[in-house]
């Protein structure tokens, strides 16, 4: 039984050796693998850190020059709004005194109509006062001397003509 168990010692020794001897060849690969990588990272950490200083600068050159431009544009923009604003309040004040002044005109034009009219109803009280009743009272006295004269010529009434007046009355 030991010559037995010997040999599968031995057989778990060379199994074992092959093991150790396959793991030292993949570390082996495995540290070629990452020796290469490490290089590789430093020449591309080189190359980005020779490129890096140039770009950071011309970015903040680029920065600083939009930030001008920003700045004045900032500051037009706040010009602007305040011209606007100024230029709204003048419009508004402009259409509030052309209302003013329109409301002004509607009320002296109401008044010069209403005085208008006023005066005409005057001339025309005063046309019939001193026009039409001197015209009516003289055809009133015409009416009256025909009325006489035809009593006296004729010798006999007349039947008597109705005036407005009376044709009013009567109705």
């Amino acid at each position: 039984m030991n010559a037995a168990l010997l040999v599968v010692l031995t057989i778990f020794i060379v199994i074992t050796a092959i093991a150790v001897a396959w793991q030292t060849i993949i570390l082996v690969s495995l540290a070629r693998v990452l020796t290469r990588l490490a290089l590789r990272s430093e020449r591309v950490l080189n190359e980005v850190e020779g490129r890096l200083p140039p770009l950071l600068t011309e970015s903040e050159a680029i920065l600083r020059d939009s930030r001008a431009k920003i700045d004045i544009a900032g500051t037009h923009l706040i010009e602007i709004t305040g011209l606007a604003r100024d230029q709204m309040r003048r419009a508004d004040e402009l259409f509030a005194e052309i209302s003013d002044r329109a409301r002004l005109q509607v009320i002296r034009l109401d008044q010069a109509i209403s005085t208008t009219f006023e005066k005409v109803e005057e001339t025309t009280e005063l046309v019939q006062r001193t026009v039409l009743r001197p015209i009516r009272d003289a055809a009133a006295v015409i009416h009256g001397v025909r009325t006489g004269l035809d009593f006296f010529l004729r010798r006999r009434p007349s039947p008597p003509a109705l005036s407005p007046q009376d044709e009013e009355m009567f109705i």
